[in-house]
């Protein structure tokens, strides 16, 4: 795993779609729940309405938790702790424990269930096994007694059962997929952090052909200058050459540092390089590409955002072509485009949920003041500029 997690662009992803789905199924579990209430309404005191109510209230505050995506996981855990409470208090919402029917299951029966699934969404694996076990139990205690209809303890434990291993096999899917996002993640990280590193490495070997040129010129020159020498005034070129040559190699000196930053042309051959690994078949022109220093937050920013732009130009665009474009138009300044002749689409209706382009394209670049622009339209393809100068 690398060292810092630089993109998570798929857990994030993940976590929301799955919110939002969770959220989908809650409101339909909600209608059977409601259904079943009614049903039971004759049997039951009128403070099974108020449960109901908060019930359903824990839910509605669920969904909008998880399409605002604010502070979800304390909601998730908090509608958990809710089902469990109601179903604990259950006994009180009896009229007559001996008018209960011998098929009777009380309605808290539909609620349990997704309860234990919201608390795997919001919760640490151990933390869900432990409120799965609690729940299962509990619902053993109330099924088996008389306020819950007094069902045989075998039955009682088979429905114990199913819930628990039901709710465990969900939430286990549900760290699966999770521990794969992460490593998709994981894996974009390790790239970029890969593409860094060989643009710092490009910028250190340019600086050393620099100065080995500058050795070359200067020094070399200055020995077979002297070498050849012969007179006092040749002997006054070669000193004033030596001094010249020593003042050159002192300012070069000061200046140089063999853990020097990025730089353009750097920066580009490894975005080149990485661009080929993740599209092989794509088209790369560099332009130019400048060895003045650039921040490496800025570098970190511009892979992320080139790399992320390639990808969804893969996985969306349905194209035949893909160009990367590198340039470096003026000093201290960087401009890249990602060109598809793909589908396009709407840059107007892209959604909120559209992590890749609001977070690691548009997100990554405003957060070192550079700029995006989105050029689409629905069958004309597309093109993303990225810019940023110093």
């Amino acid at each position: 795993m690398p060292s810092s997690q630089l993109t998570s662009a798929a857990t994030i992803k993940l976590e929301l779609l799955l919110r939002r789905y969770f959220s989908v199924v809650l409101l339909l579990s909600a209608i059977e729940v409601v259904a079943n209430a009614i049903s039971q309404a004759l049997l039951l005191n009128n403070l099974s309405w108020v449960f109901l109510g908060v019930l359903l209230l824990g839910q509605l505050v669920l969904v909008s938790a998880s399409w605002l995506g604010r502070g979800s996981n304390f909601w998730f855990l908090g509608y958990g702790v809710l089902s469990l409470l109601l179903l604990a208090l259950w006994p009180l919402v009896v009229k007559d424990p001996a008018a209960l029917p011998v098929d009777f299951q009380p309605w808290m029966w539909w609620a349990i269930g997704i309860s234990a699934v919201a608390v795997a969404i919001g919760a640490k694996p151990l933390i869900t096994l432990f409120y799965i076990t609690v729940n299962a139990t509990l619902w053993f205690i109330v099924d088996s007694s008389q306020f819950g209809g007094g069902s045989p303890g075998l039955e009682s434990m088979q429905d114990s059962a199913y819930l628990f291993f039901s709710a465990g096999a969900i939430a286990g899917l549900i760290f699966l997929i999770r521990e794969g996002a992460q490593a998709s993640d994981d894996a974009n990280s390790e790239a970029i952090e890969s593409t860094l590193q060989q643009a710092k490495t490009d910028a250190v070997e340019h600086e050393r052909q620099r100065i080995d040129a500058l050795v070359h010129d200067k020094v070399l020159s200055t020995l077979l200058l002297a070498a050849n020498a012969q007179t006092a005034v040749d002997m006054q070129s070669v000193v004033k050459q030596a001094k010249d040559a020593i003042a050159t190699l002192t300012a070069t000196k000061e200046g140089t540092n063999d853990t020097a930053g990025f730089n353009p042309l750097g920066l580009f051959r490894a975005l080149k390089r990485a661009a080929i690994g993740l599209s092989p078949g794509i088209e790369i022109s560099i332009l130019s590409g400048g060895t003045e220093e650039i921040p490496p937050q800025v570098a970190q920013s511009i892979t992320e955002a080139t790399l992320q732009a390639i990808d969804n130009a893969n996985r969306h665009s349905r194209s035949s072509k893909i160009r990367l474009i590198l340039d470096s138009p003026a000093p201290n300044g960087l401009y890249v485009q990602v060109i598809d002749n793909g589908v396009g689409f709407r840059v107007d209706k892209v959604p909120k949920d559209r992590l890749g382009i609001r977070n690691s394209i548009i997100g990554r670049l405003e957060s070192v003041n550079g700029k995006v622009v989105i050029e689409s339209s629905p069958t004309n393809g597309t093109t993303i500029q990225l810019r940023w100068s110093a």
